[in-house]
């Protein structure tokens, strides 16, 4: 495989993650009762879209097509969400925790993509990153103030 093919592929998988992400965060704010986390991860869910949108025209900059596959593992994650909410008492501490547990995955694929050649789509492979891990950061807090409560 090129050094071109890889670069395709490797931003078609962050595509994946950032679509993956989206639909994490769109499904969280439907699962939450608190209106300020339902907007909270509607931010997120527009940011993830916004990433995934960039990343889809770095891949036809690059002459390529966007190869957004189905994750079936997040689709499952998902459902494990459900399950849990609904046999818990404490869905937001689940809801957080799973975000949170999202963020760690999407972080280490970042950081796998950072580690290798990306040319021009460097910069906004690093702006997705640090963005990333400030949303870990705020939903981190997030549930330490949950937990305290």
């Amino acid at each position: 495989m090129t050094d071109h093919e890889n670069l395709i592929k490797t931003l078609n998988h962050l595509l994946d993650v950032c679509v993956e992400g989206r639909r994490g965060y769109e499904h969280a704010a439907e699962h939450i009762d608190e209106e300020d986390l339902k907007t909270l991860f509607t931010e997120f869910a527009t940011e993830r879209n916004e990433f995934a949108y960039e990343l889809r025209h770095l891949i036809q900059e690059l002459g390529s097509e966007p190869h957004e596959g189905h994750n079936p593992y997040a689709t499952l994650h998902r459902s494990w969400v459900d399950i849990q909410t609904a046999l818990s008492h404490d869905d937001t501490q689940i809801v957080l925790r799973e975000c949170r547990r999202g963020e760690e995955v999407a972080l280490r694929q970042y950081l796998s993509a950072l580690a290798g050649e990306l040319d021009d789509a460097r910069a906004t492979v690093w702006k997705q990153y640090e963005a990333i891990k400030i949303v870990k950061e705020k939903i981190t807090q997030l549930l330490k103030n949950v937990e305290i409560a």
